[in-house]
């Protein structure tokens, strides 16, 4: 027998159900109401909490000359702080003279950068370091740290730089030795690990082994970058000054007790990452940081100067033909600079340049057969090739160059072929690698970058190559290079 219920019955619960189902959506309506209600209470009572701005305040003198001012502020992440300044920055060159007021409103316009921009810099940053500070707003501060101010002068123009501002920086509290300590050490550890992540994930895409921190370099490498930011951007130190280890490099490496083949590199970059970058676009410095020889490093970071000292064993560390960009590579970048002391680029021959590829061989380079950089599109691509057999700056190196004598396409893939002869007989290579899609001016115009950036590398190589000591300074922007 079916229990199916009738008409009636049907129709009387219908009816409940719908009237049920209006209550819940009235009761879910009155609740959805109730939290709106004591949201909308709650919220403008916390934005005004957020943006109150402490009554700690302190005043400093920003020199134009200064490579970074600790202001004794410290900020947590997030927090608002106001800086409010008054004087002007002064840039005297050999064609004219420019100025820049506190507001920023007249800036200093030399080699197409905008100067005289007050710059903030947070300890415990991980990325890029530094962020333009408006004179008289109200701004927040990307990480938890110490807040140092600066000009935005480039570094090379510092003797040609005079006057100060008088900056008055409210928010934030006294930066006590506890939490200066923290903040030093967390940006430490931050850039630290994040050049030995990036420059190990390059070695692998490369077949070359990783690398291990040294001790003794890394104690090396933040000694050295403490006294560059005080002192000269040099290699060299001075014994009459503050903060001297060793005049030299390897002079340093042995204070701390490392013992082998070691070198440094050194930079003043906005962030760990981009110094590492700007090496690896290099030619005279890619050579040391994607060496098969490469064992060990140490960075070191104080101020805007960035330090790594690297060590190099007595022979290759595999047999590998390493190529770089790595074979298959993505987003390589169009161009380089090219503005490199000494120049691998032919004088008086135009820049940018294309990006540079290279290749090192794991043993020395005694002939070169055939170098090859071709466009799918267009065919070969004219090249400057660099090398032991062309190039003094490489005598004793194993690596093979090559630089285009004009910017990449973008989206492009490339295929790289070379044939040398080596100590142990014939070696080839070709791989292939795709460049970034999108052209550089636009990116450029997105992200602003630095105009400029200057390196320098020592370095000193036992065994493997023979007793070298050898000092290069680099010099990369799009800006002249510097007399």
């Amino acid at each position: 027998m079916d229990a199916r219920p009738g008409p009636t019955q049907t129709g009387t619960r219908h009816r409940r159900a719908v009237a049920s189902a209006q209550a819940r959506a009235l009761f879910a309506a009155a609740l959805v109401a109730a939290l709106l209600s004591v949201l909308t209470v709650i919220r403008p009572a916390e934005a005004g909490a957020a943006q109150t701005v402490s009554t700690h305040q302190v005043t400093v003198r920003v020199p134009a000359r200064a490579s970074a001012v600790d202001t004794g502020v410290y900020l947590e992440a997030g927090e608002p702080f106001v800086i409010s300044a008054a004087g002007e920055w002064t840039l005297v060159t050999d064609r004219k003279q420019y100025m820049a007021d506190a507001d920023g409103a007249a800036y200093c316009v030399y080699e197409g950068r905008r100067l005289g921009v007050l710059l903030g810099r947070v300890a415990g940053l991980p990325g890029p370091a530094q962020f333009a500070l408006g004179t008289r707003a109200e701004s927040r501060a990307p990480a938890s740290g110490v807040l140092y101010l600066m000009s935005n002068h480039p570094w090379w123009l510092r003797d040609r730089q005079q006057g100060e501002l008088t900056v008055t920086v409210r928010g934030g509290r006294a930066a006590t030795p506890e939490l200066r300590s923290n903040s030093e050490e967390a940006e430490l550890r931050a850039a630290r690990a994040a050049v030995l992540q990036r420059l190990n994930a390059v070695r692998q895409r490369m077949g070359l082994p990783a690398v291990d921190v040294v001790a003794a370099l890394e104690r090396a490498a933040q000694g050295h970058a403490k006294y560059a930011d005080r002192h000269d951007y040099s290699h060299q130190e001075r014994p009459d000054r503050a903060g001297f280890v060793g005049e030299y490099p390897w002079d340093r490496a042995r204070a701390f007790g490392y013992v082998g083949g070691c070198g440094e590199v050194m930079a003043m970059e906005e962030g760990a990452e981009a110094a590492l970058e700007m090496w690896l676009a290099s030619v005279y410095h890619r050579q040391f940081i994607t060496h098969p020889a490469l064992s060990g490093i140490g960075f070191g970071l104080y101020g805007r100067v960035q330090v790594l000292n690297y060590a190099l064993a007595a022979a290759p560390l595999t047999e590998r033909v390493a190529a770089y960009p790595p074979p298959d590579a993505q987003e390589v970048p169009l161009s380089w600079p090219g503005l490199e002391l000494p120049s691998p680029i032919p004088e008086g021959a135009p820049t940018p340049v294309g990006y540079t590829v290279s290749a090192h061989f794991p043993a020395v380079v005694k002939a070169v057969h055939a170098l090859r950089l071709e466009d799918p599109h267009r065919g070969v691509v004219g090249c400057y090739a660099r090398h032991r057999l062309s190039d003094a700056a490489l005598s004793n190196s194993d690596a093979v160059f090559l630089l285009p004598r004009a910017p990449l396409q973008p989206g492009t893939t490339y295929r790289v072929s070379m044939a040398v002869e080596t100590a142990r007989g014939p070696q080839e290579i070709a791989w292939s690698f795709t460049t970034s899609a999108e052209a550089e001016g636009a990116r450029e115009s997105a992200v602003l970058g630095p105009p400029s950036l200057t390196t320098m590398a020592a370095d000193v190589r036992q065994g493997l190559l023979g007793p070298l000591a050898w000092l290069v300074g680099l010099t990369f922007g799009r800006g002249a290079v510097p007399t």
